[in-house]
């Protein structure tokens, strides 16, 4: 296994989850219609392949330059279980998951360190209809509240780099950001935010509703979603944290017609990662509910938004032979630009290229012999 700069080898422990073989289905069939533009944007290479059949991972966090760790699941639908891989001494290995989240195959890793690694149970967000609705959720109580399925919050366990701690949440955590062993951010499943100070959750209520959050340090940090008035339409948000308090910026609105709204028109921002102060992307969606009728042409738009510091502006999104899916998540490329899901990079002057998967045919044609497949993405 080669050695990669930090830069890089970060980016390619995050991005290379969006190329893990689940049975059979790790990804487009590059050999059937190409999903790319044409470009040297770099090749992925296999980094580890599970030696057990119906296998896959969900998330992969890099701790250091040598140290990662994934978890995952394995075993057949409604029989799965959650699995730990743990990458240090140039290789992976699988390792016991705590107890407390055997059962859980839905499992999602953070960390700010070697010494402060956080495992949770991952649950989906439900979205508020109405501003009525939204007040309801953030003013109802948070102990003892449960998950969607009626049962009480997973717990996540913390890792101090000798043994794992129980970190009992009184919300369902759809997405936790780890600073420090004392500062955590997280969103639950109803849209709101929680902060942990090393020893309690608090909930914090924000103006918006909230999808997903990221931050580069404890003055750094950043929630994004949509604004839910009190009728429609929905538009983009995005709130920033100094360390002291959340200010909401200046997003544009938009709309599919000029007179009227369509039905169930929203713009909602789905993924923020942030990489400075002055270096924040997000990506969000225009959509509509089209209920029986014939869908519109474009029925949706894709935005990709860039924060300079000062204000957001929307880039150039790539070009619709590009992508198959929204393109998340995003991570730095190590050389100024940005690498976009499984099969893009974005270079520091916005060209996109095509990043290479040359196994990805063979693993729908072959049968899949093996498990789940762990890539990165070489220079």
């Amino acid at each position: 296994m080669s050695r990669l700069p930090l830069g890089l080898r970060a980016a390619a422990a995050v991005l290379g989850l969006t190329l893990l073989a689940a049975g059979c289905s790790s990804g487009p069939d590059l050999s059937d219609r190409s999903i790319k533009p044409r470009g040297d944007g770099g090749a992925w290479q296999i980094d580890y392949r599970s030696p057990v059949s119906d296998s896959g991972l969900n998330g992969l966090v890099a701790v250091s330059a040598e140290e990662a760790w994934a978890v995952g699941r394995t075993g057949k639908s409604n029989h799965e279980r959650g699995s730990l891989l743990h990458y240090t001494a140039g290789n992976w290995s699988s390792v016991p998951l705590p107890v407390e989240l055997r059962g859980e195959p839905e499992l999602r890793v953070a960390a700010s360190g070697p010494q402060d690694v956080w495992i949770y149970r991952r649950e989906p967000t439900s979205v508020p209809q109405t501003e009525v609705e939204a007040r309801r959720q953030r003013s109802s109580p948070a102990q003892g509240a449960e998950q969607p399925d009626g049962r009480r919050p997973s717990p996540a366990m913390r890792w101090d780099g000798k043994r794992w701690h129980r970190m009992a949440a009184p919300f369902p955590i759809a997405t936790l950001r780890v600073l420090s062993p004392r500062n955590a951010w997280a969103v639950d499943c109803e849209g709101d935010l929680w902060h942990w100070d090393g020893r309690h959750w608090q909930r914090t209520r924000l103006p918006i509703w909230v999808r997903d959050l990221d931050a580069s340090s404890p003055d750094n940090v950043w929630a994004v979603g949509m604004r839910v008035p009190a009728t429609p339409p929905y538009q983009f948000a995005a709130m920033h944290y100094d360390g002291h308090s959340w200010q909401q910026t200046r997003l544009p609105e938009h709309r599919f017609t000029q007179n009227g709204m369509l039905p169930g028109e929203t713009s909602t921002l789905g993924y923020v990662r942030v990489l400075a102060a002055d270096d924040v992307w997000a990506l969000g969606a225009h959509t509509w509910d089209p209920e029986d009728e014939a869908p519109t042409d474009p029925p949706f738009e894709r935005f990709l938004l860039h924060w300079d510091g000062h204000r957001w502006k929307s880039v150039a999104y790539p070009p619709r032979t590009a992508y198959d899916d929204v393109l998340q998540p995003v991570a730095p490329d190590g050389s100024g630009g940005l690498v976009l899901g499984t099969w893009l990079r974005r270079t520091a002057t916005g060209r996109y290229l095509g990043i290479d998967a040359p196994l990805a045919s063979r693993f729908h044609k072959a049968g899949c012999p093996a498990g789940g497949q762990l890539s990165r993405k070489c220079p």
